[in-house]
């Protein structure tokens, strides 16, 4: 043989292995489809998903596979398919059955298996075996994988995709725990697992929980289940842990050898509050600048740190530095004498305490200090569009006296800051009382999205000039409502369980927040009353509900209950609003029912555990954000009550978690957040020996600090005295650094219907009415600290993934044709444009729903990987 003819053939052999090496009996899987097709004038090229080579054939030649009813097992490196086939002809049929399991997101084959049977009339049910290290790979693995199958008689072919995961009944492994871990202290974390065969809860299963970055391990945890199939582990957060990491638990026994993975966030360590006498300051005057060191959580003092403590002039030149070391309370201080002479403008000061660093800005400039404040009153605390106002500002010095003859230049304006719109202005004069009085109609039209978060507002801009020319500018804001009363509404918890008598917490009050008592309350679900009841003089009602699944509605992959709330008001006025909120459970259900929302240390916890009848016993355990701080089992054929008493360990923010397993091996969970005020809270008490001084005089102040008992408690005191215009322009008030120190996610937010914040709770000692504020507080604003995940979450998150990649690659094409505007894309074959709905196929082999809105965004809706529409693992992408 010629060498040349040598090279012809082994050209040859080498262009049909490129050919056919991505093959499945017959079809090429690996390249995209491409049709090409002219435009109205260019051509584009259409690249359809590598599913449309494997658009689904389930029938031929009187033979009809059931895909639906084909069962997919597992067993070491091997997966077998079971197929089974219907020949409705009168005689037998040779049949070949090839089955391999692929990557759905490349489509290569990881293992093919092939048979070939001999199909009598009637069904036959045959099973091919592949062989592949995909069996023995974690659930989430295989989700990223599906099942190809052909089947050829003669030269007719049926072939179709099922995904190799159903997605059905994964909770069999669950992991919770906090999303946040604080450094230098203890997390936990625990795994519940049941045995997916029998249900029962998997004993002896190895675990192993595992904080990882950048392929490291931070912290870790490992042990096994106990018969209930929990594990509890606990670490310890070393102080250097990166900000970001990835929690891995591995669970493997019983024949379940699965792997669950979440992104997690440290925080906490050394927070570090830096604070000076005055926010402003002339040159010649002393900058008195303190460092306050504490961990988080805890609040536990940082002593004998090493502490930098500089300042940097408005050109950003350093002028001063100390190094001193924090004091048995944490705290580090210097003080530094600012030049007669100096370039004016923001100063910077920065603390650096072991290696946490912490700065702000002072002014720095010669300045006249405010020697008047403005005061501004109208007749109503809130206005409805369209109403007449009437209202007055009054100018008057600090030291009393009323200005008379201020010129004032008033702006009324809907809205606040840069985007309020003036619709009113007023140039007047202070009468002898120190008073401009003036009235404007409000505005018949706002933002109906603001009026219906209770978000919009007029503000009135204040500029005032006393007869001295000084000039002081303020601005003060009047809220709008778009009705006489405002209802808040959530059922406890958070979420309503289906089938079983939940609590729904309603509050009513009038959009200045003033609470409305006797009015009636009614829920509904659609046309369906759920309960009804009264508000008290709080303005508060607690009403029982018992919602259904047929009261529900589908979103995603889960039902949501959308509530309507109605309020006859006591004058006869009438209000409504509407109120979404996730559901759980339609079999089974769990309540753990605390008898308040806000606690002392030192007093007992007590909770009412209530389950559906599979509910044998219930785990319970008092958490804080990071670990868990007790637990206890509640036989529920002994008691349905459980208690914890509470200790300074437990003071903060606190969750109830109580969980089951059910018959069916679903796992049955409830929580619930208080606050529980700490023993150690401190409480200051100010006596000045005389209530007013003459300047000059000499003053002399006590200061008595306390815990929240009364015993006197030793403290290290932050005292600065300022005259009222200091404190008038100050920016740190009294309370802010408890604030700075016990910062929660819940803060900042305020409920406007009963016009408490999170730091009311904090501070005060609950009555009945705070305590149902609380609870409605707790409900509605809820807790994102902790995670809640399962197998079905991680195989969601792959498949999702899966889809979107596809789809959003399609909807680029159609974006760059301009289709993505046609309403009727979905519905209509524009082969004009070389586009064809009927060719974007899921990764399961079934056409997308296409929807546009007609503005440009698409929704490709999936069927999921059981292939049918308007079920709980559907997947929609919309772009």
């Amino acid at each position: 043989m010629s060498r040349s003819a040598l090279f012809l053939i082994l050209g040859f052999a080498v262009t049909s292995l490129l050919i056919l090496g991505g093959r499945g009996c017959g079809d090429d899987t690996r390249n995209p489809v491409v049709i090409t097709i002219p435009g109205p004038s260019w051509s584009w090229t259409i690249q359809y998903p590598n599913n449309t080579a494997d658009k689904a054939t389930e029938a031929a030649e009187n033979v009809v596979v059931d895909e639906a009813g084909m069962d997919i097992s597992f067993s070491t490196a091997c997966v077998s398919v079971g197929i089974p086939v219907t020949n409705n002809d009168g005689k037998s049929k040779l049949a070949s059955l090839y089955a391999e399991v692929r990557d759905a997101e490349t489509k290569y084959p990881a293992g093919a298996g092939v048979i070939n049977v001999n199909l009598q009339p009637g069904e036959t049910y045959a099973v091919v075996n592949i062989l592949t290290l995909v069996a023995d790979a974690s659930t989430a693995k295989k989700a990223g994988h599906f099942i190809y199958w052909r089947i050829q008689i003669g030269t007719h072919v049926m072939k179709g995709q099922k995904a190799l995961i159903s997605g059905d009944n994964l909770d069999y492994v669950r992991l919770l725990g906090p999303k946040t871990v604080f450094r230098g202290s203890a997390a936990t974390y625990r795994v519940l697992a049941v045995d997916p065969e029998s249900c029962a809860p998997l004993e002896a299963a190895a675990v192993t929980i595992r904080l990882i970055a950048d392929g490291s391990t931070v912290a870790s945890a490992d042990g096994s289940t106990d018969s209930f199939g929990r594990f509890i582990g606990t670490m310890d957060i070393p102080s250097d842990a990166p900000d970001t990491m990835t929690c891995r638990c591995t669970l493997s026994g019983g024949g379940v050898n699965e792997t669950i993975e979440r992104e997690i966030t440290a925080g906490g360590g050394t927070k570090v509050l830096l604070t000076t006498d005055k926010p402003q300051y002339q040159p010649g005057q002393t900058i008195h600048l303190r460092a306050l060191a504490l961990t988080e959580p805890g609040c536990v003092p940082v002593a004998d740190e090493e502490t930098t403590l500089e300042i940097y002039d408005a050109k950003d030149n350093k002028v001063f530095k100390e190094i001193a070391a924090t004091n048995s309370y944490g705290i580090a201080n210097a003080s530094f004498v600012l030049a007669p002479e100096l370039c004016s403008g923001n100063f910077k000061l920065s603390a650096n305490v072991g290696g946490t660093i912490i700065e702000k800005s002072v002014l720095v400039a010669f300045y006249v200090l405010p020697k008047f404040k403005v005061n501004f009153t109208s007749d109503r605390d809130y206005y409805i569009p369209g109403e007449t106002a009437t209202a007055s500002v009054h100018l008057q010095y600090f030291f009393g006296k009323d200005i008379d003859g201020g010129t004032l230049d008033i702006n009324v304006r809907t809205g606040s800051g840069d985007d309020a719109q003036t619709f009113a202005n007023f140039l007047g004069t202070t009468n002898p009382s120190g008073v401009y009085a003036f009235n404007f109609q409000v505005p018949n039209s706002f933002d109906p999205v603001q009026l219906a978060n209770g978000e919009a507002c007029i503000s009135v801009a204040v500029i005032a000039t006393d007869t001295a020319d000084q000039v002081i500018e303020k601005e003060f804001i009047i809220p709008v409502a778009g009705g006489e009363a405002i209802i808040l509404a959530a059922p406890e918890g958070g979420r309503a369980r289906l089938g079983a008598d939940n609590l729904l917490y309603v509050a009513v009050a009038d959009p200045a927040g003033r609470p409305i008592e006797n009015a009636v309350i009614e829920a509904l679900a659609g046309s369906n009353s759920l309960g009804m009841g009264q508000t008290d003089a709080a303005g508060f009602a607690e009403i029982t509900i018992h919602p259904e699944v047929a009261d529900c509605t589908a979103l995603g992959s889960g039902l949501v209950l959308e509530l309507t709330v109605n309020a006859a008001l006591p004058g006869g006025g009438f209000v409504s609003d509407q109120f979404t909120t996730g559901t759980a459970g339609s079999s089974n259900f769990l309540f753990v029912r605390p008898n308040a929302a806000l606690y002392k240390v030192g007093e007992t916890l007590q909770a009412d555990v209530i389950a559906s009848d599979a509910a044998a016993s219930v785990k319970v355990e008092l958490c804080s954000r990071s670990r868990v701080l007790a637990e206890k089992t509640v036989d529920l054929a002994l008691t349905g009550v459980v208690d914890f008493t509470l200790t300074q360990e437990h003071a903060g923010d606190c969750y109830i978690v109580g969980n089951f397993i059910a018959p069916d091996g679903m796992l049955v969970t409830d929580s619930r957040q208080v606050f529980i005020a700490g023993a150690d809270d401190l409480v200051i008490s100010v006596t000045p020996d005389k209530s007013e001084y003459v300047p000059g005089e000499h003053a002399q102040i006590a200061l008595d600090v306390s815990d929240r008992g009364g015993a006197p408690v030793q403290a290290a005191l932050g005292v600065t005295i300022v005259d009222e215009a200091v404190y008038h322009v100050s920016d740190f008030q009294a309370g802010a650094a408890e604030e700075y120190f016990n910062f929660d996610w819940e803060r900042g937010i305020t409920l406007p219907a009963i016009g408490y914040s999170y730091d009311e709770f904090v501070k005060v000692d609950p009555d009945a009415a705070t305590q149902n504020a609380a609870r409605l507080y707790f409900s509605i604003v809820g807790s994102t600290d902790t995670i809640s995940t399962s197998l079905g979450d991680s195989v969601a998150v792959v498949m999702t993934d899966i889809v979107r990649a596809e789809v959003e690659d399609l909807i680029d094409q159609l974006v760059m044709r301009g289709l993505n505007t046609w309403p009727e894309v979905g519905y209509t074959a524009f082969s004009w444009y070389g586009w064809d709905p009927a060719l974007a196929i899921d990764p399961w082999g079934k056409c997308y729903i296409i929807t546009a809105d007609g503005s440009g965004t698409l929704s490709f809706k999936s069927g999921g990987p059981d292939e049918k529409f308007d079920t709980d693992d559907d997947i929609v992408i919309t772009k």
